[in-house]
C-alpha cells in the first residue's frame, strides 16, 4: 500500500486530451488509474454527426496505469465539426462512462513558394519550387492550383491547374518574355481547401550591384553617450574589398518645421577606405544634437561609396534608436501565481538604456503584501535573484515592485523600475506543487533540468509515503511526451523538491509546456504548468559547404552536401549581388516556423469554452457551519486547478469512482469565496 490510512481508497480516473484535434495525423491522449482493486478494460470513442469512430478498445487494466495511446482521426468533408469523446472503463462491479467535447479540424498543410531569386530582367525564366509539409515539417502531397499574376490589375499571365506536389515538392519554371511588362508580379497558390498562398518578384531592368556598402552604427544611442563609433565599408560580391571614397551623411529630422526652412539637420564627412574598404569615424554626440528635444529620437546615416577607377556609385544606410533611459529593470524569470506554504521565486536584471547589464548597483525589491522589503547588488551579470515566503499571505495577489538607488538625476534621464503582479494559485486543502520558471530560448540537443516544488496538508493527506507525479510536455497544440515521477515521502514530511530533466529536441519546437500533476488519496488534483521557449532547429541536419571556400574565376569548384538517408534535396544557387537587392526573401529557419499555424495552443476553442463556463457561475446554496451562514462570492483574483489545465488547452475528464462527482463543477464550486454572518 502507498498509504498508510487509506486501506481502501476510491478508484480515480482521469483522462487527458487536447480541446482541438486535427485529422490525418497522430494525436494523443493520456489516462490514469489509480488505486484499482479489480481488472478493468478502458476503451475511448469519438461521437459525431458522423457516427462513431472508435479510438481503443477493451484495454485491459490490472493495475495502476500511466498510459498516453495515439490514434488519428480520418478527415472530415467540413472545415471543423464539433464531437464528444467517451471514456468507458467496466470491471466486474462497474461500468463508469464519462464525455466531453472537443473540437475536430482538417489538419492543415504548410505551403511556400521558394523562386531562385527576387529580381529577373526581361527575357529570362522565373524558376520556383512549391513545397507542402505538415506541422512537423514532412512531406504532404496534394493537388494544388497555381496562377502568375501581373500587379495591380491582377491580369493573369500563366497558370497551371491541378498540380500534384509528389512528395510535397513540385519544381517548375516560366519563361518572361522579351519586352514583358514591368513591375510586381504574384504567384498565388491555392489549396484544396481554398487556402491561398502569395509569393512576389519583381520583373525590371535591374544593373545589379557589383558591391555592397555596409554601414555599421550602433543599435541604440543613449542621451549620455559622448561619442559614438560610425564604420562604413565596401565589399565586392566575392569578398574583397572595394577601393574609393566614403561620403556620410548623418541626419536627424525636425518633429516641428512647419516655420523652418530645413525638415532635417545633417552632418557630412568624406574620407578615403582603407586596405580593408572601410572608414571608422568616432563623432562626438554634441554635433548631433542629442540632447536636443526638438528631433526625432533617431540618427539616420547614409553612406555612399564611389568605386575608385570606374566612378561607380553606391548607396548603404542605417539607423540608430536614440534613447533618455538610462537604467531598466524587468523580470526575466518570474513565477505568475504564487502558492501559500511556497517560496515565489524571482529574478531581476538590470540594463541601460543599450539593454546591456549593468553590475554592482543596488537593487530594492518589495511587497507590500508579504511584508517583503529585500536589497541586494545586482552580479556580473546584471541579475538579482529574490525568494519570498508567501506562508502568511492574506491577499490573493501580490505586487511585487523593482527600484534601485540614484545618486542624482538628469532632467531628461528615465530610469525605469518594474512591477509584477502574481495571482494566488487557489487550494482548499492548501496542498500545492509548483515548477521553478526558466528564461530565456532553450537551445537544441542540451538537457535541461528544471525543479518542483511541494507542499502537502497533513490534515487533509495523512502519512502517503510516496507521491507519484505525471508529467505531459506539450508543443502545437499536441501531447508529445509524457512521464512518471515517483517522490518517496519521509513521516511527518509536508516540504519538498525534485528535479525534472527534459532533451531539448525539435518535436517540442518553438514553444513547448510542461504540465505536472498528482492526485491525493482524497482526490484532489494538484498539479502546475510552465512554458518555454524553443530554437528553432529542424530535425534534418544538413550541411552544405564548398571546396575550396575561395577560388579563382573559371576554375572547378566541388559542392559537398549531407544530409539524413533517404533525403530529398532541392539546391539553390544564386550569385550574391542578386541576394543583396532582397536578402529577406531568403529561406531560413525562422521564416519556415513562421509558416506553422499553431505554434501554441492555449484555452479552449471558442465553442468549447461557452460550453465549460456554464459550470463557472457560484450558484451554489449558502453553508452553514458551527452556527455561521455563509454566502458564496465569486473570486477571479485567484486560479486553480481546473483553470490551469483549461488554459493548457487540455480538456480534463476525471472523477472519483465511488462518489461520482465532477472535477470541473467541483473546483469552480470551491472557487466561490463564502462571506459569513451569524444570527443574533
Amino acid at each position: 500500500e502507498k498509504y498508510n490510512f487509506y486501506p481502501s481508497l476510491p478508484r480515480q480516473y482521469m483522462a487527458l486530451v487536447p480541446s482541438l484535434l486535427h485529422t490525418e495525423t497522430p494525436e494523443k491522449g493520456c489516462f490514469l488509474l489509480s488505486y484499482l482493486n479489480e481488472t478493468v478494460t478502458l476503451s475511448a470513442s469519438l461521437e459525431s454527426l458522423r457516427g462513431n469512430q472508435n479510438l481503443f478498445t477493451d484495454l485491459v487494466v490490472e493495475k495502476d496505469l500511466f498510459h498516453c495511446v495515439s490514434f488519428t482521426l480520418p478527415k472530415i468533408s467540413s472545415f471543423s465539426e464539433m464531437a464528444f469523446l467517451s471514456v468507458q472503463i467496466k470491471g466486474p462491479t462497474q461500468d463508469f462512462k464519462k464525455k466531453n467535447t472537443v473540437l475536430v479540424k482538417n489538419a492543415p498543410s504548410l505551403v511556400f513558394v521558394q523562386t531562385d531569386k527576387p529580381i529577373y530582367k526581361p527575357g529570362q525564366t522565373v524558376k520556383f519550387r512549391i513545397v507542402s509539409v505538415d506541422e512537423n515539417f514532412h512531406p504532404v502531397s496534394e493537388l494544388v492550383r497555381i496562377s502568375i499574376l501581373m500587379e495591380p490589375k491582377g491580369n493573369r499571365v500563366g497558370q497551371w491547374q491541378s498540380l500534384k506536389l509528389e512528395s510535397g515538392l513540385q519544381q517548375l519554371a516560366f519563361p518572361l518574355s522579351s519586352e514583358p511588362i514591368q513591375g510586381s508580379y504574384k504567384m498565388v497558390v491555392q489549396k484544396e481547401s481554398g487556402e491561398k498562398i502569395e509569393h512576389s518578384f519583381t520583373v525590371e531592368e535591374v544593373v545589379l550591384p557589383k558591391f555592397e556598402v555596409k554601414v555599421h552604427v550602433p543599435k541604440i544611442i543613449s542621451i549620455l553617450d559622448e561619442k559614438v563609433n560610425i564604420t562604413v565599408c565596401g565589399i565586392y560580391t566575392y569578398g574583397k574589398p572595394v577601393p574609393g571614397l566614403a561620403t556620410v551623411s548623418m541626419c536627424r529630422k525636425l518633429l516641428h518645421h512647419f516655420n523652418c526652412q530645413k525638415k532635417e539637420f545633417c552632418e557630412k564627412f568624406s574620407q578615403q577606405l582603407n586596405n580593408n574598404g572601410c572608414i571608422t569615424q568616432r563623432v562626438n554626440t554634441n554635433v548631433l544634437q542629442i540632447k536636443n528635444m526638438g528631433f526625432e529620437m533617431k540618427l539616420r546615416v547614409e553612406a555612399k561609396i564611389r568605386e575608385e577607377g570606374t566612378g561607380v556609385v553606391l548607396t548603404g544606410n542605417g539607423t540608430s534608436e536614440i534613447t533618455n533611459t538610462v537604467t531598466r529593470l524587468r523580470f526575466v524569470k518570474v513565477d505568475s501565481h504564487f502558492r501559500r506554504g511556497i517560496p515565489f521565486f524571482g529574478q531581476v536584471l538590470l540594463v541601460d538604456g543599450k539593454d546591456v547589464p549593468i553590475p554592482n548597483k543596488l537593487i530594492f525589491i518589495s511587497a507590500s503584501e508579504a511584508n517583503y522589503l529585500y536589497n541586494a547588488t545586482t552580479n556580473e551579470q546584471g541579475l538579482v535573484q529574490f525568494s519570498i515566503n508567501t506562508t502568511n499571505i492574506l491577499a490573493n495577489k501580490i505586487s511585487v515592485q523593482n527600484n534601485f538607488c540614484l545618486n542624482y538625476v538628469w532632467v531628461r534621464e528615465e530610469h525605469q523600475g518594474a512591477e509584477h503582479i502574481a495571482r494566488h494559485a487557489f487550494s482548499l486543502s492548501g496542498n500545492y506543487v509548483h515548477l521553478e520558471p526558466m528564461a530565456g530560448t532553450l537551445p537544441c540537443g542540451q538537457t535541461q533540468i528544471i525543479k518542483a516544488y511541494y507542499i502537502l496538508n497533513g490534515q487533509a493527506m495523512g502519512e502517503p509515503k510516496e507521491l507519484i507525479f505525471y508529467y505531459l510536455f506539450m508543443a502545437k497544440g499536441n501531447i508529445i511526451r509524457s512521464g512518471t515521477h515517483a517522490v518517496p515521502v519521509e513521516p511527518g514530511e509536508r516540504k519538498g523538491s525534485f528535479s525534472l530533466s527534459f532533451l531539448v529536441e525539435s518535436d517540442i519546437a518553438p514553444i513547448a509546456r510542461l504540465f505536472i500533476f498528482t492526485i491525493l488519496p482524497d482526490g484532489e488534483t494538484i498539479g502546475d504548468s510552465e512554458s518555454f521557449e524553443i530554437e528553432n532547429c529542424l530535425a534534418n541536419k544538413v550541411d552544405l559547404s564548398f571546396r575550396p571556400a575561395q577560388s579563382l574565376p573559371a576554375s572547378h569548384a566541388h559542392l559537398r552536401l549531407s544530409a539524413s538517408p533517404q533525403s530529398l534535396c532541392a539546391l539553390h544557387a544564386v550569385d550574391q549581388s542578386v541576394v543583396l537587392v532582397r536578402p529577406e526573401a531568403e529561406l531560413s529557419p525562422a521564416s519556415v516556423y513562421n509558416l506553422l499555424t499553431m505554434k501554441d495552443l492555449t484555452g479552449f476553442p471558442e465553442n468549447l469554452d461557452q460550453k465549460e463556463e456554464e459550470h463557472a457561475s457560484c450558484n451554489h446554496p449558502y453553508i452553514i457551519h458551527k452556527g455561521a451562514i455563509y454566502i458564496p462570492l465569486a473570486n477571479y483574483d485567484e486560479e486553480d486547478m481546473y483553470n490551469f489545465l483549461k488554459v493548457k488547452s487540455l480538456l480534463p475528464i476525471s472523477v472519483l469512482a465511488y462518489e461520482h462527482f465532477d472535477v470541473s463543477k467541483t473546483i469552480y464550486m470551491c472557487m466561490c469565496t463564502y462571506i459569513s454572518f451569524r444570527n443574533v
